[in-house]
């Protein structure tokens, strides 16, 4: 019985099976780690029994839908283009309105699937919603439930499972379509063009415009060799391309890891610094307008995966880069930061666009753009 109850930190429920290590990543943690997660599931459910609030909660969603709201309490980047591409898997006909953090919002205020895009709950406290989608399950958002709709129906998307070893775009997106009882396929995260507009720089002929991600936020994700890395790629670099411009991109340790690279003319010919200089909505126009990306598993590689960028990922454990990337995408992958391996795999996926320009399939990105846009 313990055992069926706590499933529900490490199990799936959705659609289909999910390949991930939620069990062993569960089982891996601190004693004390495991206890306080389990002590704060339990005292969440006896607070949604005590008040008779978890009735409203659905396992499935079966009464009709016309207005619903997400309620996205994720502030990272990446997780959010993952999760949200679960957007393709709600009915046709209902309006979706999304509450998010201020940091992400100016990705989605312009997306075509979402009708309200709201940056505080308290602006969307007195909405007229058939249905509350919250994102996972935990106590500041149960209590904001009872407060504000204590009679509207709710379901989770991540609900109560932890930990990050997990296939997460399939996941959400075979979540919701449990939820609808619906069976759309697992669709690439995607995001609307970006409304900002970056104007290239005056330069000294065509070149293959790269946007480059360094630093990390978390520190199992840096690579560290990018002063070997960056000049390698342009030693290897193809004869038939235009010569490569570099579009450095990232916040905090970014810096450093810029640092490291040659200074003086090496720098001003092959580089663009944009270190800690753009907000979300620019770094995302600079991506959505370069050629490739080159960076590790991260929230920039989303969007870079999102634009259908080509290009080279760096995946470091325990993520597998089959838990981070659906097909189809024009983007390799790595499971090292050795420069050599990412080099050639970087070059690699530019080959294969040239081969496949003339037959690429249309990508998700642009069919919806094309179906929830005006005419």
């Amino acid at each position: 019985m313990q055992l069926n109850y706590l499933r529900r930190l490490w199990a799936p429920v959705c659609d289909r099976d999910v390949d991930g290590e939620l069990h062993a990543e569960f089982r891996a943690l601190p004693w004390r780690s495991r206890a306080s997660i389990v002590r704060r599931l339990f005292l969440r459910d006896l607070a949604e029994v005590l008040t008779g609030h978890v009735r409203w909660r659905r396992a499935r969603v079966t009464q009709p839908v016309r207005r619903m709201l997400w309620m996205y309490g994720w502030t990272t980047l990446g997780d959010s283009v993952m999760d949200l591409a679960a957007r393709d898997c709600m009915p046709d006909g209902v309006t979706v309105d999304l509450c998010l953090s201020p940091g992400l919002a100016p990705l989605y205020a312009h997306d075509p699937r979402f009708g309200q895009v709201f940056t505080d709950p308290a602006q969307c406290s007195r909405g007229n919603y058939d249905l509350i989608l919250v994102q996972d399950y935990n106590t500041r958002v149960f209590v904001w439930l009872r407060t504000h709709y204590p009679r509207v129906p709710y379901a989770g998307v991540i609900g109560d499972l932890r930990g990050e070893c997990l296939n997460r775009p399939a996941f959400a997106q075979g979540r919701v379509n449990l939820l609808f009882g619906r069976s759309a396929p697992i669709r690439p995260p995607w995001l609307a063009p970006p409304a900002v507009r970056i104007e290239a720089e005056p330069g000294d002929g065509p070149r293959t415009e790269i946007a480059v991600a360094l630093g990390a936020r978390d520190p199992r994700r840096r690579i560290a060799d990018w002063a070997v890395l960056l000049p390698a790629l342009i030693a290897a670099w193809p004869a038939s391309l235009p010569p490569p411009r570099f579009h450095l991109l990232g916040l905090g340790n970014a810096r450093a890891d810029a640092d490291t690279l040659p200074d003086g003319d090496w720098r001003a010919r092959h580089c663009r610094d944009l270190i800690d200089r753009l907000d979300i909505a620019s770094t995302a126009a600079v991506i959505h307008g370069c050629d490739a990306f080159l960076g590790p598993d991260g929230g920039l590689m989303h969007v870079a995966l999102a634009y259908d960028k080509p290009g080279c990922a760096v995946f470091f454990k325990p993520i597998e880069p089959g838990w981070r990337m659906v097909a189809p995408h024009r983007m390799h992958s790595v499971t090292t930061s050795a420069p050599t391996a990412v080099v050639a795999a970087f070059l690699a996926s530019l080959a294969a666009v040239d081969q496949s320009a003339t037959d690429a399939p249309p990508r998700a990105s642009t069919e919806y753009w094309m179906r929830y846009s005006p005419a």
